[in-house]
């Protein structure tokens, strides 16, 4: 399966949990890269190859990963491998983890999260000014 396949299946599965989706293909490599609810839900990375250690995407979807992982970043946040047919395994999770944030802090804070996140970053190079909405 290649990481169109996969991305265009992940988008579908997040887009009718209500996610909002920023959605940004490398111009290097096969790579795609989302962004959830404007970064408040975190990023997915879908890659063919083994990807950029300075980046530290919570969700990673990937061709070369044979079975799950997890690891931690040097920052402590958790990160999350999974082998391109373990699709809905992370579907789930990342419902589950946003769940656990509107529980935490509540809808209308997660939402004004997703709003700060917007004022502050719309005007940003890289990701922020080449994404598309979906």
């Amino acid at each position: 399966m290649k990481t169109t396949e996969i991305g265009n299946y992940l988008i579908k599965q997040l887009k009718a949990n209500g996610f909002i989706i920023q959605y940004y293909k490398a111009v290097t490599s096969n790579s795609i890269y989302l962004k959830l609810d404007y970064g408040v839900a975190n990023s997915v990375r879908i890659s063919d190859h083994k990807g950029k250690s300075h980046l530290h995407y919570r969700y990673n979807l990937c061709s070369h990963h044979q079975k799950f992982s997890a690891s931690k970043t040097h920052r402590d946040l958790q990160r999350y491998f999974y082998p391109f047919e373990q699709v809905d395994t992370l579907v789930a999770l990342i419902v589950k983890e946003r769940n656990e944030k509107l529980v935490k802090y509540g809808r209308d804070r997660y939402i004004g999260f997703i709003k700060k996140n917007i004022t502050e970053k719309q005007n940003t190079q890289g990701f922020w000014a080449e994404a598309q909405l979906i």
